[in-house]
């Protein structure tokens, strides 16, 4: 072995365990590093205050910009915004943080008359109000059936808007469409116009079963006269969104469900208003429970059968409520007014529903 050589092996040995330490000690620094959250998240007012770090330099952001939320102090998240790294104060700014302790998950309900009716400025606000209340979750109307003998199709404008919104704040939500087939036909017409709507989307948030929504109606509907025939009708749409991977569930109100599509193949969302005007303390099944023994007490006394119609939407028919109906009842919309005693004083649509259930969605 030449001197050169070993020279060469002599500074390898010496240097190998300072080149180790070195590596060493910038492991460990990394390691005690607060790791970078980047939780997406929107300004929630106009012309926020965004301080630069390491410059003197302000700068100001507009309601509804998107920014990400890298580290949490106790007055101002430190953040990233147009490639810039700054502090915003808060109370600021809206991010979404999903809830799953609770048995029961709150639930709101939009459509464009929510923008339209201003219960909801903006899509800015929609965010807020869900993080401020802790929803977990939306569903958005997606499309509808007119009631009219035409009975045409129609898009809600703002359907995706709000997918937007909740896509980009990581916030699970499903739609519902306004369903009033009256054939087989306009079956498959309504199955294809839903499929187009979502076709070629990029909805990975969109995890909660599509929900076939028998409204009530106000005025004359179309399938007014059809309440005794229609859970087949309802059955055949199951089965064609099953086909297309699209799995449903019903809305309507609790006693037309119980009198006329009990039946049908798949779970239940139920419509009752009682009028505590609060986020309900129980499950759907235990309050009927209550309240058919309360109703069974004050028709003993008074012999009136006519009692508990105050709990149906729009309902005048004595309803006893069946396991069959009440075991596949998985989301109760106990109010289309808000929750005052609860602290929620928009006039909107809430519902409460089985977290078990939709956890096991949207884990999938």
């Amino acid at each position: 072995m030449n001197n050169e050589n070993m020279n060469n092996k002599k500074w390898i040995l010496i240097l190998s365990p300072i080149l180790l330490i070195i590596l060493l000690i910038i492991i460990f620094a990394n390691s005690n590093k607060s790791p970078s959250l980047q939780i997406p998240a929107i300004i929630n007012s106009d012309n926020v205050e965004f301080k630069i770090k390491g410059s003197n330099e302000n700068f100001s952001l507009s309601k509804g910009s998107k920014i990400t939320i890298i580290e949490k102090n106790n007055d101002a998240f430190f953040i990233e915004a147009d490639n810039k790294q700054g502090y915003v104060e808060k109370d600021k700014l809206t991010y979404f943080k999903f809830n799953s302790e609770e048995e029961y998950s709150l639930v709101l309900d939009v459509s464009k008359f929510n923008i339209i009716n201003k219960n909801l400025k903006d899509f800015v606000e929609f965010a807020k109000f869900i993080v401020d209340n802790k929803i977990n979750y939306t569903y958005i109307r997606l499309c509808g059936r007119g009631w009219g003998e035409k009975g045409t199709m129609y898009d809600d404008e703002y359907a995706f808007d709000y997918a937007e919104m909740c896509e980009y704040l990581k916030i699970p939500y499903g739609f519902y469409y306004i369903e009033e087939a009256k054939n087989n036909d306009e079956v498959l017409e309504e199955v294809n116009y839903v499929k187009k709507l979502l076709n070629g989307k990029n909805l990975s948030m969109n995890v909660l079963p599509l929900a076939l929504d028998l409204e009530y109606q106000h005025g004359k509907g179309r399938t007014d006269d059809m309440w005794d025939s229609r859970v087949t009708l309802v059955n055949a749409l199951v089965d064609e969104f099953n086909k297309n991977n699209i799995p449903t569930i019903l809305y309507a109100n609790g006693a037309r469900i119980e009198t006329y599509l009990k039946s049908a193949n798949c779970k239940f969302w139920s419509a009752m208003y009682p009028e505590n005007d609060e986020v309900p303390s129980k499950d759907y099944k235990s309050f009927i429970v209550e309240e058919e023994a309360k109703i069974r007490t004050l028709q003993e006394s008074i012999n009136d059968s006519v009692l508990n119609s105050d709990l149906n939407k729009s309902e005048t028919q004595t309803v006893t409520y069946s396991d069959e109906y009440l075991d596949k009842v998985i989301g109760w919309q106990f109010t289309e007014s808000g929750a005052k005693k609860s602290g929620i004083d928009k006039y909107i649509d809430l519902s409460i529903f089985n977290n078990k259930f939709l956890m096991s969605l949207f884990q999938q």
